[in-house]
């Protein structure tokens, strides 16, 4: 039966149930959805979580949401698969490339918040990314807004055909650490047929070692090839999470090879056991492979895209000889109950370091990612708030689905929902402001703001004037918008300002500071009058400073506003005192220095102000200094 994540408001609760959370009791007894019907029918709604990403984690998402989505009118979760179908389409109408790996789930995701210039997705278009490895700071070296959120626990083995000499290996009790390194560091290239044992040369009863590893931008590959490097210097995985590494080997149907192409020269795809069982049996194939796909594909939960092939059957895992104790004679990613595969918790205990000299582990966290802004600030938007509630602690909608995540093959994790795996470096906007409509008193001035940022997600922009915030809106796709500040008065005012995004991969962004000048209002009736300026200055010592009585009349009206004084010798100015309020038309201006002996000749100005004009500056009195 084909249930897709937006059909499922029309499944019944026993169906649900049967489909997602539980292990059917014999094996086979169910064929699981191919990776296409997996994919969400229809346009997600707006208030739905779009997520795409890694082929590891495809599956038990798909029966995550399926747990969440039951009796939703509106689904919660809308997870596209990885593989299935070359396009898909996002509720933007952007058609693209199916981001195919958890690297590319990540950077669909980076387009969509905005840290990233577009390219997969449009703003918007994807709320979380799976992943199968951290894909944050840590993991790429650039900077990131997101959160590696763990909800599950993959074991990791290796794959190899049925009939492989690598299941003799160590007298069947299967691959040390060590064996796996020296595989892909090329040091052992060749493998008895006999008994298992790994060489460095060709030799009688030796056929030579195709190592497979998944292509790159693969989480797998990346946690894969990190724990091999632990093991020694041959693997230097680097910032780049080994995407160097066996990209230009040449593919060889007779001699050993290492590498993440197949014998038609095709990418790898991670857990797809195609070119495992292609390759001829004189040659001895292995690749990394997620315990919990092995178990899906054996039990049916979900379709084994190595058609007409049974994992368990076509197709094998090889135990990890342990050397924790215990461990010893091998351990394998699932246990075995009458046919039924079940995750295996003590793979955690065993496939680990025991007496290695470096640490290292075959089992992992994997993550959905979202922006560190929805959890941060959970309650700044509805969307915000439901990633929240859907991925972010033990009490979060995916990590209440345990018995999904176990019927997929998965271990819960311990620390489902945990948001350790902050990183809150985001792109920056960059705005620019400026008067599109000049104010004059009474009315206001409108400012345009010009904003430039990855996604062009639109947002909120903030002026600020005499501690008064204005806002207004640049509108989604658009770069300008516009925010009116009211001037109840004339002169000049400084303004600050600020846009907040609406794309979570964009940081808040300061204007430059500036001012604007707001004019007069035209005044109709009655006409300004002028003024008259007098001024006395008495006689002063040098040893005081001089004080300059200043009056300002005007007809039908008494002069505000105000005046400075300025003093000069001859062409030289000695003092000047600015912005002295008129009181009813007075102000007695006290200079700021003392003056040496001599005469000096006392300029005024007047602002003017509603009802008298201004006058410039100029000559009203003589001051003598004794």
């Amino acid at each position: 039966m084909k249930v897709t994540t937006f059909a499922k408001a029309a499944v019944s609760a026993s169906a649900v149930a049967a489909l997602t959370l539980g292990l059917s009791t014999t094996a086979f007894a169910v064929t699981g959805p191919t990776a296409t019907q997996e994919d969400p029918t229809g346009t997600p709604a707006a208030t739905t979580l779009v997520g795409v990403g890694s082929d590891t984690t495809q599956d038990v998402m798909y029966g995550v949401a399926q747990a969440i989505n039951a009796g939703q009118a509106t689904p919660v979760i809308a997870s596209y698969t990885a593989t299935g179908g070359t396009t898909i389409t996002y509720r933007s109408g952007k058609a693209t490339a199916r981001p195919n790996g958890s690297g590319a789930g990540y950077k669909a995701l980076n387009d969509s918040i905005g840290l990233t210039a577009a390219g997969n997705a449009n703003a918007g278009d994807v709320d979380f990314a799976r992943a199968s490895g951290t894909q944050g700071i840590a993991a790429t070296g650039t900077s990131g807004v997101t959160t590696d959120i763990p909800f599950a626990v993959d074991t990791m083995g290796v794959a190899v055909p049925a009939g492989s000499p690598f299941l003799l290996t160590n007298a069947g009790a299967g691959l040390t650490i060590t064996d796996l390194y020296n595989i892909y560091a090329g040091v052992d290239t060749y493998v008895d047929t006999t008994d298992g044992s790994l060489e460095t040369a060709a030799g009688t009863n030796r056929i030579p070692i195709h190592a497979f590893v998944p292509k790159p931008t693969s989480g797998s590959r990346q946690f894969f090839l990190t724990q091999l490097a632990t093991q020694g210097q041959g693997i230097a995985v680097g910032t780049n999470k080994g995407d160097s590494l066996y990209t230009a080997n040449t593919y060889s149907a007779t001699g050993p090879f290492i590498g993440a192409v197949d014998s038609a020269g095709a990418a790898v795809q991670e857990h797809d056991a195609t070119v495992l069982t292609s390759e001829p049996s004189t040659v001895a194939a292995i690749a990394p492979f997620s315990g919990a796909k092995f178990i899906g594909y054996h039990n049916g939960k979900i379709a084994d895209p190595d058609a007409g092939r049974t994992a368990g059957t076509d197709y094998k895992l090889v135990p990890f000889k342990s050397t924790v104790a215990g461990g010893e004679s091998g351990v394998l990613p699932y246990t075995d109950n009458a046919g039924v595969y079940a995750p295996n918790a003590g793979y955690k205990t065993y496939a680990t370091k025991g007496t290695e000299g470096a640490a290292f582990n075959l089992f992992r966290d994997v993550y959905n990612i979202i922006p560190t802004a929805a959890w941060k600030n959970p309650t700044a938007n509805a969307k915000y708030a439901l990633l929240n509630s859907t991925f972010v602690g033990a009490t979060s909608k995916v990590c209440q689905a345990a018995s999904a995540i176990t019927a997929f093959g998965f271990l819960t994790a311990d620390n489902c929902g945990a948001t350790t795996k902050t990183y809150d470096t985001p792109s920056t906007a960059t705005v620019t402001p400026s008067v599109k409509t000049a104010g004059v008193a009474g009315k206001s001035t409108v400012f345009n703001v010009n904003v430039q940022s990855n996604g062009n997600g639109g947002g909120t922009a903030t002026i600020t004037v005499a501690g008064k915030d204005y806002t207004g809106t640049v509108a989604a796709g658009q770069t300008d918008g516009t925010v009116t500040v009211p001037t109840p008065a004339a002169g000049t005012f400084a303004y600050t300002g600020t846009f907040t995004p609406n794309l979570a991969g964009v940081a808040p962004a300061q204007m430059a500071p500036g001012s604007f000048a707001v004019a007069k209002a035209p005044v109709v009736a009655p006409v300004k009058v002028n003024a008259t300026i007098r001024a006395v200055a008495p006689k002063v010592s040098h040893t005081k400073k001089a004080k300059v009585a200043v009056t300002v009349t005007a007809s039908r009206t008494v002069p505000t506003g105000k005046v400075t004084v300025v003093v000069k010798k001859g062409t030289r100015t000695l003092v000047t005192v600015a912005n002295r309020p008129l009181v009813s038309g007075k102000a007695v201006v006290t200079l700021t220095k003392k003056l040496k002996k001599g005469s000096y000749a006392v300029f005024v100005s007047y602002t003017g102000d509603a009802k008298v004009n201004r006058v410039a500056l100029r000559s009203v009195t003589t001051l003598k200094v004794k």
